[in-house]
Parts: structure tokens; sequence; C-alpha cells
């Protein structure tokens, strides 16, 4: 491991915070941290902006006779900090929730609306998933970032604000959540005659696949957009904070389902994978269109995160280079600029950064 060592004769923690920090070097370079610790870190891929504010400890530079680690760049991105705290796995939990409670009010309002109760269907369906993801995003946004979809959490993964450990155990949460409430929906309509349309399950509708594939490219990319605008954008997440910020989102769900609904036929969005996967498993029958619900926002997420990363959406006042928030140390670079230089023959703490 390339590494240099910054010296500190700063006075270090108490013994008792020392031992809440227990440390361990593993293979990549990196130090593992406690949950608390890492628990102060705020999630840069959460939906809300603002509900958790970056830790401003500096304790981590200044551990009296103690060496800290400072993580490499490979493994920030695979998460190999995370691997061993309770955060993630029970931010996952929370996601399997979410998107458990995602799916059986989906399909319900999808039931309801197309059940000739009603004479515009679709405004319904945008009116009911419009109150669904604002309620569920302000729900759950603190302690997961309310995907409740594996494709937003991939599409966050690829502009670096999660881990790719992260995105694997909350893409395996939500495709288990997601199954779990189409099966109980499922319970609950009867199980037997149950439809695929009573379902609500994904389909083209009169569209060819690559019409389909297309528009549903499109439609992510238009989501990601608004996403990235509101909740990504340091000057936006300002203006509209962890107050505004979900029914804004929630209106772009419902804008885009409203202009697809009618597109030749009963076509519908597919940009949830794991609703589209769910759903299937449920019904226990697939129609061979369910790739387009990946392959779609994949090419979405694409266009967005190249433009994302090129133009960020504050490119004005940024610098021109984009920095990956995973990437970002966990120490302060003030802090370690402060300490460069010092001889290493100092009787204090030694910092390693690769």
């Amino acid at each position: 491991m390339s590494a240099r060592r910054i010296t500190t004769q700063t006075q270090g923690p108490s013994e008792p915070t020392i031992a809440r920090r227990r440390r361990s070097m593993g293979s990549f370079g990196e130090s593992f941290v406690d949950d608390w610790e890492l628990g102060d870190s705020p999630f840069a891929g959460s939906l809300v902006p603002g509900l958790v504010e970056p830790s401003t400890n500096e304790e981590t530079l200044t551990t009296g006779t103690q060496a800290v680690i400072i993580p490499t760049r490979r493994s920030l991105i695979l998460g190999r900090q995370e691997f061993n705290t309770r955060v993630v796995y029970g931010a996952a939990v929370t996601e399997a929730n979410a998107t458990f409670l995602w799916l059986y009010f989906h399909i319900g309002i999808v039931n309801v609306s197309t059940s000739g109760g009603y004479e515009h269907p679709e405004v319904w369906i945008s009116i009911g998933h419009f109150m669904l993801i604002a309620l569920l995003t302000y729900s759950f946004a603190a302690p997961s970032g309310a995907h409740f979809n594996p494709n937003i959490t991939l599409a966050t993964m690829a502009i670096g604000m999660t881990t790719v450990w992260r995105f694997v155990c909350y893409a395996i949460g939500q495709v288990v959540g997601g199954t779990l409430g189409a099966v109980a929906m499922r319970i609950t309509l009867g199980w037997e005659g149950v439809t695929p349309a009573a379902m609500a399950a994904c389909n083209v509708g009169n569209l060819n696949q690559p019409q389909a594939l297309l528009c549903n490219t499109v439609l992510f990319h238009f989501l990601l957009s608004i996403i990235g605008g509101i909740a990504f954008d340091p000057r936006q997440a300002r203006l509209f904070g962890p107050v505004l910020a979900p029914p804004f989102i929630a209106a772009a769900v419902a804008l885009l389902m409203w202009a697809s609904s009618k597109l030749q036929g009963n076509f519908g969005p597919m940009l949830n994978s794991a609703e589209c996967i769910a759903i299937s498993i449920a019904v226990g029958e697939w129609n061979g269109t369910e790739w387009i619900s990946f392959v779609g926002p994949l090419l979405g997420t694409f266009l967005h995160s190249t433009l994302y990363i090129l133009i960020p959406p504050s490119h004005q006042v940024m610098s021109a280079r984009y920095r990956a928030p995973v990437l970002q140390p966990r120490y302060p670079e003030s802090a370690e600029s402060k300490h460069e230089g010092e001889h290493s023959s100092n009787a204090g703490g030694a910092v390693l950064t690769a």
C-alpha cells in the first residue's frame, strides 16, 4: 500500500472513546468503524436532502497514539467500511419494508382505479401514486434514503453516492420486500383466479419492445433529472430541504405515469425492476418484457450519470471536476493539511492515506 504518514501531537480522545472506536486494518488499507461512528455520516444517496447532517468531529485525526488509516478509493467504492456495521443492513431491511408497502398499495391503487368506477383511471392512478410516494418518502428517507427501487439505488451508485455493497444489500431487500408485498396482495384478492392485470403486472401494451425500451429510457432519465436537481444539487437542497423534496419527486412520478398512460394502449411505465420481478413471481407468469424494467432504466441511468458527472447541477459555482461523495475522505481535509509536514518522530499518533 502506497501511503503517506501524518503525525499528530494533539491530545487524543479519552480511553472510553478509543474503546468505542475499535479499528482493525483490512486488506484494502482501510479501518473499520463502529456502528455509531458510521451512523454519523450522511447517506449521500438519500432522496431527501438535509435529514442527516455530516459529522464535524475531527477526533479521527487526533487519536493520540493510535494510527488511523484513511480508506483507499477502491475500498470506499466497494463499501468495505460498511461490511462490519449494522447501519447498512438495517437500512436494507428498511428498504425491504418500504418496497413491501409500495408494492401492496401500488397494486391496490391500480386495481381500484381500473375497476370501472372511475371515468379516467389514469388520473386517479397518478393521484394515488403521488400521495403514496410522498408519504413513503417522508417516512423512509431518514432511515434508508427512500429508494424502494433497485434502479434508483443503481443510479445513485453510478454517480458515486452509494457504495457497491449498499447497492447489493438494498437490491436484495427491495426484491424480497416487493415479492412479499405482491404475494400479500394476491392473497388479499383471493389468490385463485387472480389475473396479471388485477395484479398490475408490467406490460408494454400495444407498443413493441424497442418502443417500450426507448420510452422507459426517457422516462427514467426524466425522473433522475428531477431527483438530481432537487435532492443532489447542494444549492437546490438548501431551497427544497427535507420538507419540499418528497412532494416534488412524487409529482414527477405521477406526471410521467399520467403522460405515458395512453401510449398506444395500456402501456404503463416499467421503471422499477423489483416491482416487475415481484409481481411476476407472485402471479407465477412471465410475459417476456420484464427485462425492459431493468435495461430501460439502465440506459436512462447511463445518460443521466454521464451528464451529471460531466456537468454537475452546481457546475457554475463548483469545481469543474466532479468528485463522487463516496470518495470524500472521512477525515476533514483542513485537519489533514494542518498536520501535513510534521515529522514522523513526534510522539503523537499517525495517519496513513493511500
